[in-house]
């Protein structure tokens, strides 16, 4: 494959017509036949801690486990950054406000001056290692959050072992992942269909055999860090922890900048895995 062959696919995936009915598949295509995709991934270790939110209109605390843990596949109506319609992925963060900074966007769109927003957060633990696939910028300049500067020596190292001219195409290839992976989507919906893509032949990928996608968060301004789990090992291998429900109240300035400050919270008292029951 050459390099120009490589570039001027990468510039047609941004020009794909997102109307169009075939239009993922339009993506996948051009993945498949044009791109070669690279695979790059990292363990994250058994008993590591990630964080879920799920947000609710009001004070009713979820009782269930399983009401704040992976989406059943049949309500998933949208694209998301990991996800097409009817699949469910596990989004979860490395730290709790990493985990509701991720709907701040759609909160700043639906609420109004003076509104209350209500939070069910869960801590949940890895019951086993997983393989993860990082998205990362090859360019030394680009890395700017600790998660690129921590995993950005080790692309350039994967890299280093292919020719020459297979350097400048995966170089191409991961800056181009880079930038739509960091880029918000705000309503745009072909930076969701290029990075589920990316994701779900990732996933796919005889090479691979990893859970899920590990990149930073858009929302927390790189400084925190997403996991999109795949469904198989989601189901098997979460362990709910302890869960937390957060109150916040939304505020907008004289410049219309919007605010989010908490005002309650209410931890679970135990968290029973037998009969799928948070006790509050």
């Amino acid at each position: 494959m050459k390099i120009n062959t490589v570039k001027d696919a990468l510039d047609e995936l941004k020009n794909i017509d997102i109307e169009n009915d075939y239009a993922y598949e339009k993506v996948i295509w051009k993945y498949l036949t044009c791109v070669n995709l690279p695979i790059f991934a990292c363990k994250i270790p058994k008993n590591t801690i990630i964080f879920r939110t799920r947000t609710h209109e009001d004070n009713k605390l979820y009782t269930k486990i399983s009401d704040i843990g992976l989406v059943p596949k049949q309500i998933v109506a949208n694209f998301g950054r990991c996800n097409k319609p009817f699949q469910s992925v596990f989004y979860s963060s490395d730290n709790r406000p990493t985990s509701y900074s991720e709907l701040v966007e759609d909160w700043a769109r639906s609420k109004n001056n003076g509104d209350r927003v209500y939070v069910t957060i869960g801590a949940w633990k890895l019951k086993e290692d997983a393989d993860f696939i990082i998205v990362t910028s090859p360019n030394k300049e680009d890395r700017i959050s600790d998660f690129d500067k921590e995993h950005g020596p080790s692309l350039e190292k994967f890299i280093s072992g292919y020719n020459p001219e297979d350097q400048e195409i995966l170089k191409e290839i991961y800056q181009f992942l880079f930038e739509i992976f960091r880029k918000p989507s705000n309503g745009n919906k072909l930076t969701y269909l290029l990075t589920t893509a990316y994701s779900n032949l990732s996933l796919m990928h005889d090479e691979a055999k990893a859970h899920g996608i590990y990149y930073p968060s858009v929302a927390s301004g790189d400084q925190g860090v997403n996991f999109a789990i795949n469904e198989s090992f989601s189901r098997e291998n979460l362990e709910l922890i302890y869960a937390m429900c957060n109150e916040f109240e939304v505020s907008f300035d004289e410049n219309k900048k919007f605010h989010c400050k908490e005002i309650g919270k209410m931890e679970s008292k135990n968290v029973d895995l037998t009969n799928n029951r948070i006790e509050w």
